[in-house]
């Protein structure tokens, strides 16, 4: 009876040129992802099988290899060629770990290189051996001089007897040296992930078209309001940099220094824009979902006493649960500091809530957030627009949800699926506050006695 049989081969590849100790990574891969990978050539040379993408937990640092079946009759002669790499003419090192299933069943496997992905090609053998016997993972290493600098694939090949056992190989990497930087670095141009983003964001600078393969090259990014004074971002001396809570529009660039010449170059600046608010909140609009069916209780009246906000929506749910309100022409304008009252209605008894993005950041913060009610179908409440709120235009939420059967509707649910109720957004408008002017009126101060004891309380008022 013919013992069942597997050979796995994983391979990892990753070039760097080192001057310095300096390293330059052209390839890295651990076939975790679509097999073969984009580049990858694999090629049955014999009789017996291909190799194949293994099951899980056969890595040495991921959960895929590829592996080779072994042929019960047949010798292997599979071959996995990496993608062309352009090389240098300098020193390569290629380091890698293998392990076999069973010791007594010994693997067969050699490293070579050439111009292309045929057998034919890969004439310089960098390692080779008969015998692998090792059942936990054990590092290889090679090196290798390419003569003249040009398009190189390295390969593996599994040359084991029949019916042997399995061969695990993972993690390969290759480097090769870098040259020094020399004179003023190209600084390229900046690049972000993102071209308008909300405050929320996290987004990636890049750099395109700026020297690199080259080792003692240093980084810094800058950031600017406008364009032309610049300050150092603090810790951002990578290659690429991330960025999270923007809150205004801001340029970037980054500054490449070559370190043997000390010479800088500034790359040409990107500008990072801000959105909307009302593209930044969760809602429908960027696909969140804030009610997962459209039922009772809706809001039917949202009014701000005294002002051109007097909203008598619809008394039905519409699809969704959402609705923006964005006519700039029932806008609201708000001044800082005053105190206003807010009316709703519903057309069941409803738990209600608000927020108001006073600091404009896409997000309703918990300290946005006041109860409108917890019971009832029609309640008022009054609220002051903080001395610290973002002039301009603001965003208010307004959500209704059933108070039947439990759950809340409280700061934390700006943006929670609701089984029930319905959200509505409005467009507000912060004003400054009005500013004194002339001289003032001193008025009459008043006492709250005449005369008093010397162990009586006093109490100054004007009016």
């Amino acid at each position: 009876m013919l013992k069942m049989k597997k050979v796995y081969l994983l391979l990892m590849v990753v070039f760097t040129t080192i001057t310095l100790n300096a390293q330059n990574v052209l390839l890295q891969e651990s076939f975790e992802g679509t097999f073969p990978p984009t580049g990858w050539v694999i090629k049955n040379n014999g009789s017996g099988n291909n190799w194949i993408q293994s099951p899980t937990a056969n890595g040495y640092s991921g959960n895929y290899a590829i592996e080779y079946v072994y042929n019960a009759l047949n010798a292997a002669d599979a071959w996995a060629f990496t993608p062309a790499l352009n090389l240098k003419a300098a020193q390569v090192t290629i380091t890698f770990f293998t392990k076999v299933g069973l010791s007594s069943y010994p693997e067969s496997m050699k490293l070579t290189v050439g111009s292309d992905s045929t057998v034919a090609s890969q004439a310089t053998v960098l390692l080779d051996s008969a015998s692998i016997t090792n059942t936990t993972y054990r590092r290889w290493k090679a090196t290798y001089t390419p003569s003249v600098a040009g398009n190189y694939r390295f390969a593996l090949n599994c040359y084991s007897i029949a019916n042997q056992y399995n061969l695990y190989i993972d993690s390969i990497a290759i480097t090769q040296a870098q040259s020094p930087c020399s004179g003023t670095p190209v600084a390229g141009s900046a690049i972000s992930s993102l071209s308008n983003v909300c405050s929320s964001n996290v987004f990636l600078l890049s750099d395109t078209g700026s020297t690199s393969g080259v080792s003692g090259l240093t980084y810094q990014w800058q950031s600017s309001s406008d364009g032309s004074n610049w300050s150092n971002l603090a810790g951002a001396t990578a290659i690429t940099d991330s960025i999270k809570s923007q809150s205004v529009a801001t340029y970037y660039r980054r500054v490449i220094t070559c370190s043997t010449s000390g010479s800088s170059a500034n790359s040409t600046a990107v500008l990072v824009g801000m959105n909307p608010t009302i593209s930044c909140v969760c809602s429908p609009l960027i696909g969140n979902t804030l009610h997962s069916t459209a039922t009772a209780p809706a809001i039917d009246t949202v009014q701000i006493v005294g002002t051109v906000l007097n909203n008598p929506t619809s008394t039905t749910v519409p699809t969704g649960g959402y609705t923006l309100y964005s006519d700039t022409t029932v806008m609201p304008s708000l001044q800082k500091l005053i105190t206003y009252t807010l009316h709703t209605g519903y057309s069941a008894n409803a738990i209600g809530s608000v927020w108001f993005d006073w600091n404009q950041s896409g997000t309703f913060d918990s300290t946005e957030w006041k109860q409108i009610n917890t019971t009832g179908r029609t309640a008022t409440i009054s609220f002051t627009v903080p001395a610290t709120a973002n002039l301009g235009k603001t965003l208010m939420r307004i959500r209704s949800k059933s108070n039947v059967g439990g759950g809340t509707n409280t700061a934390l649910n700006a943006c929670t699926s609701f089984t029930t109720g319905e959200t509505e957004d409005y467009l507000i408008n912060i004003i400054a506050p009005v500013q004194c002017t002339g001289t003032p009126n001193g008025g009459t101060v008043l006492a709250s006695a005449n005369p008093i004891c010397s162990v009586t309380n006093l109490v100054l008022t004007d009016t």
